[in-house]
């Protein structure tokens, strides 16, 4: 790691039913989308997958079995998660990690934008490959190239930040994830072999006692400069999400009711809406929960991925010179 380290606490109000309601919609969109498991929803219900419902993969999939992927979904699944904390800025995390970057590469993208939004992106979600093969959003460092023209480039990154311009260009700034080993981002062997030179950050969960969260860059040869954002001991959304995990481990035990009573002040309304749905195809499940809980529907993801933008070819140049430091 290279530069100075830099501390930074999140600003969290408080953690109630929407933000819990990240955690569960995350574990069943990754469970539903990521063809990486080995009990995906997809795989387990070979004809019709759209379909089926809780109930119906839960006759297929154990307890026993969704613990031995635990593991997985609490790496995988963060991708999800992240997507929706940084979307909705929870804790500040979007504003503040488009004002490193912008410190870092000396941009002005903030603010110049209208709107902005976070999106799955890897190859291994299907959503994802979708937006990768589809979107015409500008490449953040790569002098102008559109996303769909740079697949071999791209492929790899996680998530994507979609910024919004005021004359409605779209440009892509691309992710690393780590759920689980966030610590490797500190070491430019990491990015190697990544295939995402355009690459522009990192952001990771490392279990080594420490309770702050910090930053710091990364420099690999051949590729940007890269930040890194690393939740460590203590209260984060990651660890939290590992805790997630877990109740769901008992719902593929137990099934809805038994289970349903939690120790986790503000998941109980999110679980609920899941015991309400559990006869119902997933897709209207998570319907429910985003709805309910105010998250971004799949629609309007559908409209991220498609939207098109004016065919003139920007470049991050075009942002501008950033006038001041916002940290």
């Amino acid at each position: 790691m290279e530069g100075t380290l830099r501390t930074y606490t999140p600003d969290v109000e408080g953690y109630g039913p929407e933000y819990w309601a990240m955690h569960v919609a995350a574990v069943l969109e990754c469970l539903y989308d990521y063809s990486g498991l080995k009990f995906d929803f997809r795989s387990v219900h070979e004809k019709d997958h759209r379909n089926k419902s809780l109930n119906q993969y839960s006759g297929k999939v154990s307890g026993k079995d969704f613990a031995k992927m635990r593991s997985s979904i609490e790496n995988w699944g963060c991708e999800y998660l992240l997507a929706d904390v940084i979307s909705r800025n929870f804790g500040g995390y979007k504003k503040k990690i488009i004002s490193y970057i912008e410190e870092l590469h000396n941009k002005d993208i903030l603010s110049r934008s209208s709107k902005s939004h976070c999106i799955v992106s890897g190859v291994y979600s299907n959503r994802g490959r979708n937006f990768v093969e589809r979107s015409n959003a500008l490449v953040f460092g790569s002098q102008g190239k559109k996303v769909k023209n740079s697949k071999e480039h791209i492929k790899y990154p996680d998530i994507c930040i979609l910024v919004v311009n005021s004359h409605r260009k779209n440009v892509g700034i691309f992710e690393e994830v780590e759920g689980k080993k966030g610590g490797q981002m500190r070491k430019e062997k990491y990015w190697e072999g990544k295939g995402g030179e355009y690459n522009a950050f990192g952001i990771g969960f490392e279990n080594n006692g420490e309770k702050d969260n910090f930053y710091g860059t990364v420099n690999p040869p051949n590729e940007m400069e890269k930040l890194v954002l690393l939740f460590q001991g203590g209260r984060n959304v990651i660890r939290d999400f590992h805790r997630v995990t877990h109740v769901f481990t008992s719902l593929f035990d137990k099934g809805p009711g038994d289970w349903i009573s939690t120790h986790i002040p503000g998941l109980q309304q999110p679980l609920e809406l899941i015991e309400y749905a559990w006869e119902k195809p997933l897709p209207q499940t998570l319907a429910l929960i985003r709805g309910e809980m105010n998250l971004i529907s799949a629609e309007e993801q559908v409209e991220l991925i498609s939207e098109g933008v004016p065919d003139e070819i920007i470049t991050p140049d075009a942002f501008g010179p950033r006038s001041s430091l916002r940290i």
